[in-house]
């Protein structure tokens, strides 16, 4: 969707509390990088909308539900959204939970075949989510092994990681009757 480049964000602070260290990963409609609490330390994931789209009104609409959408899941098997806003230099952003590990479609590409007890173990635990996302009235929309993460946990199964979906960006929260 985007064709310029996109400006370095490394060592800027966002909202006075978040310093962002080294871009994870851009698409069409923004990046997510990695960046870190300035008093907590905590390591995160901050997204942001591609600064060509900023001005974007539906753009910028579409993030901020992603954001809310996001935030309503109350599961283990999605990812956390703590904190959204708009940077002081005008962009939008997501702090979400940092993850390691790697998208299903990688894993795939990686690895080839799954064994059929993994695949059971995915499905189980992206279901999982599906229904905490539709027990809060979120519709994902855009699920595909792209958007299936599988996020490093030693404590999560026997697999060492646990599934986490992500990119609620088309997510549609449906509202009360």
């Amino acid at each position: 969707m985007t064709e310029s480049p996109l400006p370095d964000l490394s060592g800027t602070v966002v909202a006075g509390k978040y310093r962002v260290e080294r871009l994870l990963g851009q698409g069409g409609m923004g990046s997510v990088w990695a960046g870190r609490h300035v008093t907590l330390g905590q390591l995160v994931a901050i997204k942001f909308v591609h600064p060509k789209l900023a001005g974007s009104s539906e753009a910028v609409r579409r993030f901020d539900n992603e954001a809310k959408a996001a935030a309503r899941i109350k599961s283990r098997h999605a990812v956390a959204v703590q904190d959204h806003g708009v940077s002081e230099g005008g962009q939008p952003y997501i702090v979400m939970e940092y993850l390691e590990g790697e998208s299903l479609e990688r894993a795939i590409r990686r690895r080839g075949k799954l064994p059929l007890s993994e695949v059971v173990q995915i499905v189980t635990q992206s279901a999982r989510a599906l229904s905490a996302a539709h027990e809060a009235r979120v519709v994902h929309r855009d699920l595909k092994p792209d958007n299936i993460f599988l996020a490093t946990d030693a404590e999560g199964s026997a697999l060492g990681y646990s599934v986490k979906l992500v990119d609620f960006g088309i997510a549609k929260v449906v509202q009360d009757e």
